[in-house]
C-alpha cells in the first residue's frame, strides 16, 4: 500500500490519502519530471510510468502499486505551465 506521497517540485491539490487515487499537480515550466517523495508498507513495490519528459500543458504520470497479486494505480494529472 501507499502510505504518503508527496511532489518535492510541485503543488497537489489535495493532501495524499491512500484511499484517493487520482490527484491534480501544477509545476512551472522548467519541471521535467516529478520529483516524488513516498512511503510504501514493507509488502509493496512501485513502478512509475510516464514521469520523464513532461510536455507543457497536461501531462499523465501513474503509480502502480504491487502488493501480492493486487495492483493499485494512482493518476497524477500534471499540469506545466505553459509560457
Amino acid at each position: 500500500m501507499l502510505e504518503d506521497l508527496e511532489v518535492l517540485n510541485g503543488e497537489m491539490d489535495l493532501e495524499f490519502s491512500s484511499l484517493i487515487d487520482y490527484y491534480t499537480v501544477s509545476v512551472g515550466n522548467d519541471v521535467y519530471s516529478l520529483n516524488l517523495n513516498y512511503k510504501l508498507s514493507d509488502s509493496a513495490t512501485l513502478n512509475i510510468r510516464n514521469n520523464e519528459s513532461l510536455q507543457e500543458g497536461n501531462n499523465y504520470v501513474y503509480l502502480d502499486v504491487y502488493e501480492g497479486n493486487e495492483v493499485n494505480t494512482y493518476t497524477l494529472e500534471v499540469y506545466k505551465e505553459v509560457l
